[in-house]
């Protein structure tokens, strides 16, 4: 990764290991601004920069963020973007549906560790201020919706159904599977993030719902003051008679494929997820999933830093 120090009239090009940001190594001289010829040395190096960048441009993020920046979520979340993580914050006080497993995220994040379809979660922690914390990696590109074409689609799919067996059989629901919930690292890898919506299998959650999107919010009056994703549907649609079970997860995947609205076996296997026709091991071996994701899974390319 190409950087730069500068001190006075003084400057020095150098580049950065990316897999290691102790070592730096030159790139050239030391350039001393006040010469003529140096000042056309960086104005060349920033041109060669520059165009390295265009032509690199297809395997880098769609989004950039600055190095620092801190988002705000709602129920009292927090997110600050590092260089290799990011830092995740929560007020648990704001946050009913994290504030019951708090002391449990470790546990799960820990379960999870060997998955290479869910995010990476460590030093997880509560303050006794009621302050939940965990860093986070590998930084990917956030998803706002589904993937544009049939086979990226059915690769990010795959993925989402690969992380749900490595959650279930620890006996732990998602809990709130919506794109906004995935990350791309590749057209071919995705990761599912926000474990802290994580539900146990076999609960019985309470049946208010409240809206989980940023700026969108609906409830429904219940003697039982609770919140619920809105990927539940606006009855808890997803719920077993009540029960959170894991055909719960796959009706909200069902949903996700919907969004895409594709015709043929993408909307097929929609609907047979959204009725909870089919367990998890039928769904990976749904032959759209199967078939329509191993072009990409043999050799896509890089879409995130």
């Amino acid at each position: 990764m190409l950087c730069y120090a500068a001190a006075g009239v003084e400057l020095q090009f150098c580049a950065m290991q990316r897999e290691d940001s102790s070592v730096v190594s030159d790139v050239a001289r030391a350039l001393i601004l006040s010469n003529e010829f140096d000042r056309l040395c960086v104005i060349h190096i920033a041109l060669l920069a520059y165009s390295i960048i265009t032509q690199q441009r297809h395997q880098l993020p769609k989004q950039v963020r600055p190095l620092g920046l801190e988002v705000k979520r709602p129920r009292g979340c927090n997110i600050q973007y590092f260089h290799r993580y990011l830092l995740k914050r929560v007020e648990l006080a704001e946050d009913p549906l994290l504030a019951p497993i708090a002391q449990q995220m470790e546990a799960i994040y820990a379960a999870a560790a060997a998955c290479e379809y869910i995010i990476g979660g460590t030093s997880v922690r509560t303050t006794h201020e009621g302050v939940y914390s965990v860093e986070l990696s590998p930084v990917a590109t956030p998803m706002s919706g589904p993937p544009q074409s049939e086979q990226e689609l059915a690769a990010a799919i795959r993925c989402v159904l690969l992380a749900l067996q490595c959650l279930h059989s620890h006996d732990w629901g998602h809990g709130d599977l919506r794109w906004h919930n995935v990350v791309a690292e590749t057209n071919c890898k995705y990761r599912v993030i926000d474990l802290e919506s994580a539900v146990p299998l076999g609960s019985k959650p309470i049946a208010q719902v409240s809206s989980s999107d940023d700026n969108d919010s609906a409830t429904t009056p219940n003697k039982h003051p609770a919140v619920m994703p809105r990927a539940w549907g606006p009855n808890a649609e997803a719920l077993d008679d009540g029960v959170f079970t894991a055909r719960s997860d796959l009706y909200m995947v069902g949903k996700m494929i919907e969004e895409a609205s594709m015709n043929g076996p993408a909307a097929a296997l929609a609907a047979k997820l959204v009725d909870k026709q089919l367990i998890l091991d039928e769904a990976l071996r749904d032959e759209w999933v199967v078939l329509a994701g191993s072009p990409l899974r043999s050799g896509g390319t890089a879409a995130s830093g």
